[in-house]
């Protein structure tokens, strides 16, 4: 059954934004009636704890921005449109500002949520059934700890990813606290989300049945595996350039000793139909066998509060008809398809070279026009097509075949020194079970590091395309300029037509992407302006 899990009265927990004239990191404290009126029993706590999941089904967040916009453009998608008349196009693109408006928007939104887990987290403790309740009582009570842990360690993931260094909060807002807060180094928010993520294994102890639009410890383990890679990987630091920590094997080796763990676990496994991955999300199925994580959306009117755009800007374009319409903003470079082995069964469901016309027909895309997403197609979705953009259509920020190929991407960098009861043969293991799934022939096992790392990037590139990572991923690899511009010249050559206007394929970002400046988002200006220790701490190059 499809049911948000996450609508709650906003009276309290709020996401609205700030009036123009305060920090976005200045929010009005809410503990004295947090804590003496409202933590009275484990059902207000519930709440407050949904109250942080709803912050990601907002169009700042994962209903639109962080889904589908913030990771265009990269090598193998782009963003539809040659024009900079909004926002999207700036993104996308790489010219966005210190003022763009929805930058500032999805900052203050992941900060939102981060007071929502801090008011959380500290009102839970408070309570009296937390540590004198009923065993049942302190249960749930440690659950819903574990998830606004989980949710912090998220949206704490989500800022550093996308603005590197950013300031650390940890406690709720209260009315003695100096609201200017200064950056704290990439390294240390890594930190801070690796203990929130440990703590929250800790305290969920068994899985609870939750759905996988609630924490679960697949999801908590997958996240632990991914934090990992990303702060073993390269990042745009304060002065400029791309670097990555010394002691990055350190990281790699916790991740393939976490990975290797939920592996053994046995909860999880792959489907066998990659298709059915995809149509299970259109008609609402819970798959909590490959799906880790999921970002619910549901609006009961067919609204925009709480519903998505997956399967309109991502699905190939569909006319206004039988199932509503879909503007396919999120646009495949064209030679992508080919990359893919002649058996991959992968290749056709992930990338669609047709068109649905207002009777449901699918009508085949000519030459030197863009193709589209091929895994969110507005005729898979279940619903009757009440609203021609919005959908309740779910997104998954992990699967297991990414823990697979996590798990293969660390066993190698640390093929010279590798954990106690991990081996070599475990890292082509997991890489060759995701490719035998697709239909095609296993990865030798006689490659050496630097050949079986550009492996495991093909086959992320080919497994995950277009769920978000294929950008962060390049950036984690010091790959995104090299690619974006390869990309660019082959556009350039193959579509000579498709450049600055936009007629044909106008792919633009090897036009306007700059190498050790758009690895990272600028901090918004409004922030810089009132938060006085962030005063001359902007981006590079912005």
């Amino acid at each position: 059954m499809k049911a948000k899990n996450i609508l709650v009265a906003l009276s309290l927990f709020g996401v609205g934004m700030l009036s123009s004239c305060e920090s976005m990191l200045d929010i009005e404290p809410q503990s004295y009636y947090i804590k003496d009126k409202f933590f009275k029993d484990a059902d207000q706590a519930e709440m407050s704890v949904k109250g942080i999941y709803d912050v990601l089904s907002t169009k700042y967040t994962y209903s639109h921005l962080l889904s589908l916009n913030y990771p265009m453009d990269n090598d193998i998608s782009f963003m539809k449109g040659a024009t900079f008349n909004n926002d999207n196009r700036l993104i996308a693109h790489y010219t966005v500002t210190p003022t763009t408006s929805l930058v500032e928007r999805t900052w203050g939104y992941l900060y939102k949520g981060v007071e929502n887990a801090n008011v959380a987290i500290e009102g839970i403790h408070s309570m009296d059934l937390y540590k004198n309740g009923t065993d049942a009582s302190k249960k749930r009570l440690f659950q819903l700890e574990a998830e606004a842990k989980f949710m912090r360690a998220f949206l704490y993931f989500d800022l550093v990813r996308l603005w590197g260094d950013v300031p650390l909060k940890t406690t709720a807002t209260v009315t003695s606290d100096d609201y200017s807060i200064e950056r704290s180094d990439r390294d240390l928010v890594y930190a801070q989300i690796i203990k929130d993520l440990r703590e929250a294994k800790s305290l969920l102890g068994e899985d609870t049945g939750y759905q996988n639009d609630r924490v679960s410890q697949g999801a908590i383990s997958g996240y632990i595996v991914r934090a990992l890679l990303y702060r073993a990987g390269y990042y745009l630091a304060a002065d400029g350039n791309m670097k990555r920590s010394p002691d990055y094997l350190t990281y790699y080796k916790e991740a393939a000793v976490e990975a290797k763990e939920l592996m053994d676990r046995g909860t999880h496994d792959l489907l066998d139909d990659y298709e059915q991955l995809f149509k299970n999300l259109a008609i609402f199925k819970q798959d909590a066998k490959e799906n880790l994580f999921e970002i619910a959306f549901f609006n009961a009117s067919h609204g925009t509060q709480d519903a998505g755009i997956i399967g309109t800007w991502n699905s190939p374009l569909v006319k206004a008809g039988k199932y509503g319409r879909a503007n396919a903003y999120v646009q495949v470079v064209p030679t992508f398809k080919d990359e893919f082995e002649g058996l991959d069964q992968r290749r056709d469901v992930s990338v669609a070279d047709f068109t649905i016309d207002a009777d449901g027909s699918h009508k085949s895309i000519g030459e030197g026009k863009p193709f589209y997403p091929g895994k969110w197609r507005r005729d898979w979705i279940a619903e009757p097509a009440q609203n021609p953009n919005n959908t309740n259509v779910n997104w998954c920020t992990l699967r297991y075949a990414d823990v697979l190929l996590m798990f293969a991407e660390a066993v190698n960098e640390v093929r010279d020194d590798l954990p106690a009861g991990i081996t070599l043969q475990d890292g082509f293991d997991a890489i060759n079970k995701v490719r035998k799934r697709a239909g095609v022939i296993d990865v030798e096992n006689t490659l050496d590091h630097n050949d079986f790392l550009l492996a495991i990037q093909k086959e992320r590139k080919l497994e995950l395309c277009f769920e978000g990572w294929r950008k962060y991923d390049l950036i984690r690899w010091n790959l995104l300029d090299t690619k974006i511009k390869e990309t660019q010249a082959k556009m350039n050559a193959e579509y000579p037509s498709a450049n600055s206007t936009g007629n044909q394929i106008g792919y633009l970002a090897g036009n306007h992407f700059e190498a050790n400046k758009h690895e990272l988002l600028p901090i918004p200006q409004r922030e810089i302006a009132e938060n006085n220790k962030l005063k001359e701490h902007q981006n590079p190059k912005y």
